[in-house]
């Protein structure tokens, strides 16, 4: 009868030793999940874009629009969208640059850039420079070194968002009239 409490009791430890075992378990392949989270977020937080100077006709002032990659591997398929004027979003293939070179910052000159819109778009801005017409910086698009597609937006829902696609179908294009200035970028790699 001793023998066969003792037997009990020993499987009843068991069970509990199994059933703590099962849960750090658990929280082990959480954090690890996490983890690998945060480890693909990384490159996609390093990779940037902004305007320096006024995206209004009316006030004439010269605008740069910033694209910087500051991780140590390149991203690919860069699509930078904008809003002109009352025609909706038109994309910038990065001319030349499709792949953002590691620790990379490139300033477009917007008088450098021209409004292309489609057929059956609005003309409002066709053939203008960029600096000639209200403009605003919506949404960049780029894969990182894994494959993962990454949306920055800034109008629409500001911030980062994993498995990404351009946000619309654009109403056409943005041309460079002249190749942006390259530079190396600050603070790359931190």
């Amino acid at each position: 009868m001793l023998g066969a409490l003792a037997a009990i009791g020993g499987l009843f430890a068991q069970a509990i030793a199994t059933y703590y075992d099962a849960e750090v378990s658990r929280d082990q392949l959480q954090q690890s999940r996490e983890d690998s989270e945060r480890e693909q977020e990384t490159q996609a937080s390093q990779v940037n874009f902004w305007v320096e100077g006024t995206t209004t006709a009316e006030v004439p002032s010269p605008a740069f629009i910033h694209i910087v990659n500051r991780s140590p591997d390149p991203v690919s398929s860069v699509l930078i969208g904008f809003v002109v004027g009352d025609d909706g979003r038109v994309m910038l293939p990065l001319p030349a640059f499709n792949d953002l070179l590691p620790c990379t910052e490139l300033i477009y000159s917007a008088a450098q850039l021209e409004v292309d819109t489609d057929e059956g778009a609005s003309s409002k801005g066709k053939g203008q420079r960029l600096s000639e017409v209200g403009w605003d910086l919506d949404t960049m698009y780029f894969v990182d070194r894994n494959g993962i597609g990454w949306d920055r937006s800034r109008l629409d829902e500001p911030g980062l968002n994993h498995g990404g696609r351009p946000t619309a179908e654009p109403d056409g294009t943005i041309g460079a009239l002249q190749a942006p200035q390259v530079k190396k970028a600050d603070h790359c790699g931190e």
